[in-house]
């Protein structure tokens, strides 16, 4: 069942939501875009962790989560996407080590806190 309004929203290719002083944590409920391609919400002020949910988003092309407050360990699995072209994960709260996942996105990795 769904915990929110996403579900409806599955049509979605893109969602852009930058540079909008956004708050908060990012929605298990992300897991409902389905059809998600790129995935930007840079420049914000989200915080908590990447949710689970966002790896079930397998039409991913581009994530940008850079400029938040994001923290914790970022997932193994985030760079797993079969189709992704580009991460950008820059200047958050991120602890712990960089995914193997990522080692081809390290230089947009850095400056995490």
């Amino acid at each position: 069942k769904s915990d929110g309004y996403l579900d409806e929203l599955s049509f979605i290719t893109q969602l852009s939501i930058n540079n909008n002083q956004l708050s908060g944590f990012i929605p298990e409920s992300i897991k409902y875009l389905v059809n998600l391609e790129i995935l930007s919400l840079s420049n914000n002020q989200l915080t908590g962790c990447i949710p689970k949910g966002l790896h079930m988003l397998m039409k991913l092309q581009y994530l940008f989560l850079n400029g938040n407050l994001l923290s914790g360990e970022v997932p193994d699995w985030i760079g797993d996407f079969p189709d992704i072209i580009d991460i950008n994960l820059q200047n958050n709260r991120f602890n712990g080590f960089v995914p193997s996942s990522l080692s081809e996105y390290k230089s947009h990795f850095n400056n995490n806190k």
